[in-house]
């Protein structure tokens, strides 16, 4: 304890000392400068010499831009963009184009004109006049009637695409003569190009199968041999299965569906005479207009039948 009494002064007075010393601050260390990348190489520019498209005197194969089009950007922009594209293709809706025409918002216009992916939208134009049509007959005994006998179903399910493919090819040559085989002049796409090659193996003809299937399916239901016809449209279903066509189930309910569109021959109408009825009232009719609102007005198969002359 004496001890502790004796040093205990000198402790206070040398740490006393220690914090009156001058500080030393340490010498900076030296920063790195950095240092300066080398300037990217250009390539010289170069002016390349071309003639106009079209060249003078040359008529263009496109037609000339309309101030009712959809474009974006002045009229007497330097550069004139005509693009043909589609709403419904994902792919192709590039931001890419809109970019270069918000960056050069006085020297670029942008000219948007619609070009369908051909195969969808024939599909959705077909389906329009399709479901027009029923619409149509809704309003009228044929379509009032419409499941009152499995006749009259038929011939309003034949009635409907018989008026889609007539007047599907001319709204489409009308409104998109691109898509025609009409501009094939101009060296654009033909509507249905012929892609197939002289090696290639016959198509799948679906209808004609159908109609095979349908005709020999009422064969042994006729006999009474309802297992073997079963086991028949079973074998037949897989048959279409392997062809690309994947029907779930194959009997009779299928062929009361589907045997309603009889508006060309074959398919799964099989031998059902309302379809060559329904088709041959269209032949002897003197327009498509003529033939609607006679078979609309009809309450029964055998009323089709009179007026064909049967």
């Amino acid at each position: 304890m004496l001890n502790l009494c004796k040093t205990l002064p000198l402790l206070l007075f040398f740490a006393f000392l220690s914090a009156c010393a001058p500080v030393t601050e340490a010498a900076p260390t030296a920063t790195l400068q950095p240092t300066a990348s080398p300037a990217p190489t250009q390539p010289p520019c170069s002016t390349v010499a071309s003639e106009p498209t079209p060249i003078p005197g040359v008529d263009s194969r496109f037609p000339a831009v309309r101030p009712d089009e959809w474009s974006k950007g002045p009229a007497d922009a330097a550069v004139t963009i005509v693009v043909y594209n589609d709403f419904q293709c994902l792919e192709c809706n590039d931001h890419v184009l809109g970019v270069l025409a918000e960056t050069h918002p006085k020297d670029v216009r942008l000219v948007y004109r619609q070009f369908p992916q051909p195969d969808l939208f024939t599909w959705q134009v077909g389906t329009v006049i399709h479901e027009w049509t029923h619409n149509f007959l809704t309003l009228r005994p044929l379509g009032l009637n419409y499941g009152v006998t499995p006749e009259l179903r038929t011939m309003n399910e034949t009635t409907a695409p018989i008026v889609e493919n007539e007047i599907a090819p001319l709204l489409l040559a009308r409104f998109y003569p691109t898509l025609t085989a009409s501009h094939a002049h101009l060296g654009l796409v033909a509507w249905t190009p012929n892609v197939s090659q002289p090696d290639d193996p016959p198509p799948f003809d679906f209808r004609a199968e159908m109609r095979t299937t349908r005709v020999r399916a009422d064969e042994l239901l006729a006999d009474g041999k309802i297992d073997e016809a079963e086991a028949y449209m079973e074998a037949r279903r897989q048959f279409f299965w392997d062809n690309g066509y994947a029907i779930r189930k194959l009997n009779q309910a299928y062929f009361a569906f589907f045997g309603a569109y009889a508006d060309v021959p074959g398919g799964a109408a099989g031998e059902d005479p309302v379809g060559p009825a329904v088709r041959a009232l269209r032949a002897q009719s003197a327009s498509l207009e003529d033939f609607l609102n006679t078979i609309s007005w009809m309450n029964s198969f055998e009323d089709l039948l009179k007026a064909i002359g049967q």
